[in-house]
């Protein structure tokens, strides 16, 4: 099952690319190489200038100027994309292609490239990865894999169980759970794979929820 421990912590970007943290520091979440929790900002160091951030259940991702991809945190269902290595100091993730956006959900990581193609790791407990795994039988990938049969996407976001694309036509598509309508296509059964919400104006913007 999926046991994940649900941390509460920030991360902020500040206008020179430093990474600054505080919170819920129990799966080293907070990238200061120690478990210790922070209740004001501590600046994480020995990072490369930060482009874009975002904050997980206990696993933060960063993204820095030169467009890697750098984790920190827990990594019980492999969300931070390093096989079943855990880090409480920033890592960089391997073998990645040039990457544009980054979003952090529960218990997975959604990575958007440069050419418009996603990536996903972590939990696929409900079909959040977009996979098509029959009946979520992968239920964990902790490398990095990429969705197949999209459009160029422009934006990611990923939720608890449920992630939300939007691609350069400006049409959302959505996968993962859909206990309570989350998916937005008139329907309370989950997609292992994505498909557009139909019936929409031209979307510019788009952020999944817990």
């Amino acid at each position: 099952s999926e046991t994940v421990s649900v941390s509460r912590h920030t991360v902020l970007l500040d206008e020179e690319g430093n990474a600054w943290t505080f919170g819920n520091n129990f799966r080293g979440q907070l990238g200061l190489g120690d478990q210790t929790n922070r209740d004001t900002p501590t600046k994480i160091p020995n990072l490369p200038p930060i482009k874009d951030v975002s904050a997980g259940g206990n696993h933060t991702v960063l993204l820095d100027e030169a467009s890697n991809v750098w984790v920190f945190g827990g990594n019980e269902v492999g969300q931070l994309g390093q096989g079943n290595h855990r880090s409480a100091i920033p890592i960089q993730i391997p073998s990645l292609p040039p990457i544009k956006a980054v979003s952090a959900g529960l218990t997975y990581t959604v990575l958007l490239d440069e050419e418009g193609k996603v990536w996903v790791f972590g939990s696929n407990h409900n079909n959040q990865l977009g996979l098509g795994d029959m009946l979520g039988e992968l239920k964990i990938r902790n490398t990095p894999a990429q969705i197949p049969n999209l459009p160029p996407i422009k934006a990611v976001s990923a939720g608890a169980q449920h992630t939300v694309l939007l691609d350069d036509k400006g049409k959302v598509w959505s996968f993962g759970n859909a206990a309570y309508g989350q998916l937005g296509r008139v329907t309370f059964k989950g997609s292992a794979t994505p498909a557009y919400i139909p019936l929409l104006p031209p979307i510019q913007a788009l952020s999944a929820g817990d």
